[in-house]
């Protein structure tokens, strides 16, 4: 083991440390370096430190949701710039410092900038290989180095097999770290490998604190796992527990609003989907030139061709279908059938894998019309009065 060893590397803010505690060892750094009549190891620590804190600072920021998106944008990217600086100088002082090396790959890893991305996850790389080769047992290195190789926008087979690898070796350092699990867990049901998913989130759930569960949403995950497997009962449970623990996460109540709509409970899929209207920001919520009723416009409705008037995708698609029907002769049926069938599939199974919601008002309008009533035919499909579904 290093002798530079901090159990910083192991702490999560608003878990394992607060906002106090970590401003508390910030001041002690400065204090340090001001003074700078310390040993040079005791300087390379205290600029260390320094960078640790005001690192796990900019993390509960960022999970409390203190920036916005183009403030988030170019004040997370200037934290980085300063972080990296108080890196540089312990480097300087001790330049096989296995855990400033580590902190500088997750520094790179953190810095928003679309041109230089993958230059940037590149670095990351390297900082953490670095890392491990003065500290071969440095599961926090591990565990970044596995997370950076799955984070390009598409990952290679390869990449994902390093993640797994790497993840592994983290896990079998600390056993009983529980966001080591959950890293793991997350990275197999992106794999669909949604057994082994499931395994590793329930570890996870055991090791981890009440708070730690709250945080992560781990609940919202393998909920979301368990629809994959098409096991809704215990979805809803999960899920139930994810909305428990976040009632501020209101886009929970549409993943269970989808498993109850999966197992035919349209009531309860109904009051989930009311409830998620009442608690939406209303700024969000538009009402659809076309239908009258509401949608969430950035997430879900787009223009018409005209490009002027808002309309939701639920008017979209019906338009569409609409547009099928009229000659209402066999082939046109066929398609008929064919295209909302295809519709609610892909509403099905981006709900089962977690890459989104589906379209929530499409569900509003199933969970009050039948799959069997839109394979009746095509002359109840076009008498159907959808405006007022």
């Amino acid at each position: 083991m290093s002798k530079y060893n901090l159990d910083l590397d192991y702490v999560t803010p608003l878990i394992d440390i607060s906002r106090e505690e970590l401003n508390e060892i910030i001041a002690e750094a400065d204090k340090i370096i001001q003074e700078n009549k310390e040993s040079s190891e005791k300087l390379a620590v205290a600029y260390l430190k320094k960078a640790q804190c005001l690192q796990k600072l900019e993390e509960e920021r960022c999970r409390n949701g203190d920036y916005g998106f183009v403030r988030h944008h170019y004040q997370y990217g200037d934290t980085q710039k300063e972080i990296q600086s108080f890196l540089e100088k312990a480097l300087e002082l001790i330049p096989n410092m296995p855990e400033a090396l580590m902190q500088m790959g997750k520094s790179y890893s953190n810095t928003i900038d679309i041109v230089d991305f993958f230059h940037l996850n590149d670095k990351a790389i390297s900082m953490y290989t670095s890392a491990l080769e003065f500290k071969t047992d440095y599961a926090a290195a591990f565990n970044n180095r596995g997370l950076e190789y799955s984070g390009f926008f598409f990952p290679e087979d390869e990449d994902r097999k390093k993640t797994i690898s790497d993840l592994t070796e983290a896990i079998r350092i600390r056993p009983f770290d529980a966001m080591y699990y959950r890293n793991r867990g997350m990275e197999y049901l992106y794999q669909n490998e949604y057994e082994k998913g499931i395994a590793d989130l329930s570890s996870s759930i055991n090791y981890g604190s009440d708070e730690f569960k709250k945080l992560t949403c781990i609940y919202q995950d393998r909920g979301k796992a368990y629809m994959a497997l098409k096991n809704y009962d215990k979805a809803i449970i999960d899920l139930s527990e994810s909305i428990r623990l976040r009632p501020d996460k209101n886009e929970f109540l549409l993943t269970r609003r989808d498993a109850y709509l999966m197992i035919g409970k349209k009531e309860e899929a109904k009051a989930d989907f009311d409830k998620y209207l009442r608690n939406a920001k209303r700024g969000n919520i538009i009402k659809c030139s076309s239908c009258g009723l509401p949608f969430v416009f950035l997430s879900f409705g787009g223009r018409n061709k005209a490009g002027d008037i808002e309309i939701c995708e639920r008017c979209i698609k019906k338009n569409e279908v609409m547009e099928k029907i009229k000659n209402n002769n066999e082939t046109d049926y066929h398609e008929i059938t064919k295209s909302y069938n295809d519709h609610i599939k892909k509403l099905e199974e981006d709900s089962a894998r977690g890459w989104g919601h589906g379209n929530p008002f499409v569900a509003y309008w199933l969970t009050n019309l039948s799959i069997d009533e839109l394979k009746s035919g095509p002359k109840n499909i076009k008498n159907l009065n959808l405006h007022n579904r």
